[in-house]
């Protein structure tokens, strides 16, 4: 199974490459930024982002909607995010999957000694499954990192490897293909009480989907995490092919459709867990 996931992904590299982006409000360019500096040492250290404050920051997290209903409460500071294409996020951009297969650089402001726990998740999976909405409302946890010293990720222990934000709406088993269709992912990061003692998950198992839905509020407290003490989330459309690709190797990692049965998406031979390669 895990190479099934390789090969998904190499294939994706190799074809997504000219895909584009669509970014409210700004063009590409803007979003290629330069100058993103590898330590943080304030927040308003940062290039080549518009020069606005987490007051800026925190009216779009309301202004949208996002808080209250995709989180409770504002991140307290802004949560800078990078991918290795050079596109940066502001809040509410409109990021396609095609441009997130790799795990972003992250920076926030930090406090010393401290650890801290990186989450990115889709908040409003729970209108894609194939159950219905819930409450508490579920969230898929498509990366998760602890036990990070200031923002040295790599130094932090993986919990979920990355899965780039994927999007999708149905209708009777239909993808809807709405171009005006997203739904909002969030990048989010808590502060750490203690060292935690955590098990890296593999990339694709029988239980990838049902130990990433979750309800992130139990995750939170069963871990004393504090915060979130950044944040930044952007809006993930569905797009053929890229979308249906990631839909279909998490249902045959399941061994169940994700999110969903899809007629010509999750149904194929090969997204079947007792495919051989």
């Amino acid at each position: 199974m895990e190479r099934t996931t390789a090969a998904v992904q190499l294939t994706l590299l190799s074809l997504v490459l000219g895909e584009t982006t669509r970014l409210d409000g700004a063009d590409l360019q803007r979003s290629k930024r330069q100058g993103f500096p590898s330590i943080l040492q304030s927040s308003e250290d940062i290039g080549g982002l518009p020069d606005e404050t987490n007051e800026d920051w925190q009216a779009i997290w309301l202004k949208t909607g996002t808080v209250p209903n995709c989180l409770k409460t504002v991140p307290k500071d802004r949560l800078f995010v990078r991918f290795s294409n050079g596109v940066q996020i502001r809040p509410n951009d409109t990021i396609t999957t095609g441009l997130m297969l790799s795990p972003p650089e992250l920076i926030w402001r930090t406090e010393p000694g401290s650890l801290y726990t990186a989450i990115l998740v889709n908040a409003e999976i729970d209108d894609s499954l194939q159950t219905g909405n819930r409450s508490p409302q579920r969230k898929f946890i498509h990366w998760m990192v602890s036990n990070v010293p200031q923002v040295n990720l790599e130094q932090g222990n993986t919990v979920l490897p990355y899965i780039p934000s994927v999007s999708v709406s149905h209708r009777n088993g239909v993808v809807a293909k709405n171009p005006n269709f997203f739904q909002r992912h969030l990048f989010l990061v808590y502060r750490q009480k203690i060292n935690l003692s955590v098990e890296t998950k593999p990339d694709c198992y029988t239980n990838t989907v049902i130990d990433r839905l979750v309800n992130l509020d139990d995750v939170i407290r069963r871990n004393g995490l504090e915060g979130p003490v950044a944040g930044n989330f952007l809006r993930n459309p569905y797009t053929e092919f890229v979308s249906d690709t990631y839909l279909c190797s998490l249902t045959r990692c399941s061994g169940l459709p994700f999110p969903a049965v899809l007629q010509g998406v999750n149904t194929q031979p090969y997204c079947q867990q007792d495919f051989e390669i």
